[in-house]
């Protein structure tokens, strides 16, 4: 188990609270063993993948995936998942698993020293099998290890359409960061009127209270214009 001592250090060089560090070591020890078992039928996807697998700076609180197959076996594949990870030194417990009318749900409770980790379970089963990819996650949390995913343009496409439906400020902000990445940027392109129109409707005092909770300090500057800024990247489009 990791130890405190390297939260702490970890979270001065992140320039994040103590808390996300904790959450994203949980979150490697839940993915390190539902990926290290049996080949389960997820594919990893979201904010929490953007920043596990392709380098996002936002820190993220969920588990999302895309699943395929009999609901039943999703839930045994987070019982599973969970109960290798506690051989890691974690004392997880599962608070709720159950299906949903798309999908499954489940909560993942843990104690990393003194912060309190809740890990949402977000699974879709909607789509039905879906082409995946595989990418290792290496962090200076856990040691590295294989991921099946969706591949970055679904993602994005996913997350447009996340935006659309919530829009939330972490949504805006990851298309933020994909378009800086240049990734998925047809994608994006295509939606780019729609877009804009959402960000000018924006609440910049939400975004900046969401966003301080989940950026490292050095990411703050973009924070109180943010809705500005990603209007004029999403005009170069």
């Amino acid at each position: 188990m990791i130890s405190k001592s390297q939260i702490e250090e970890l979270s001065a060089k992140w320039q994040t609270p103590e808390l996300n560090v904790a959450r994203e070591y949980a979150q490697h020890v839940l993915l390190s063993a539902l990926y290290g078992g049996e080949d389960v039928k997820l594919a990893f996807k979201g904010g929490t993948a953007l920043r596990i697998l392709h380098q996002s700076p936002r820190f993220s609180e969920d588990l999302d995936f895309t699943g395929w197959g009999k609901a039943f076996h999703i839930g045994k594949y987070i019982e599973l998942a969970v109960k290798e990870a506690s051989r890691a030194g974690l004392a997880f417990t599962i608070a709720e698993s159950s299906p949903t009318s798309g999908g499954w749900f489940a909560l993942a409770e843990t104690i990393v020293h003194e912060w309190p980790v809740r890990v949402e379970w977000n699974i879709s089963l909607r789509q039905g099998q879906t082409p995946t990819e595989t990418l290792l996650a290496a962090s200076p949390l856990w040691v590295p290890y294989s991921v099946k995913s969706l591949p970055i343009t679904e993602m994005a496409r996913e997350k447009l359409e996340a935006l659309f439906r919530r829009k939330e400020p972490r949504d805006f902000f990851d298309i933020y960061y994909l378009i800086r990445g240049r990734f998925a940027v047809m994608e994006i392109a295509a939606k780019k009127a729609e877009l804009i129109k959402c960000v000018r409707a924006l609440n910049p005092k939400s975004v900046k209270n969401e966003l301080k909770q989940l950026l490292p300090r050095g990411q703050w500057p973009i924070i109180n214009g943010f809705p500005s800024i990603l209007e004029r990247e999403l005009e170069r489009l």
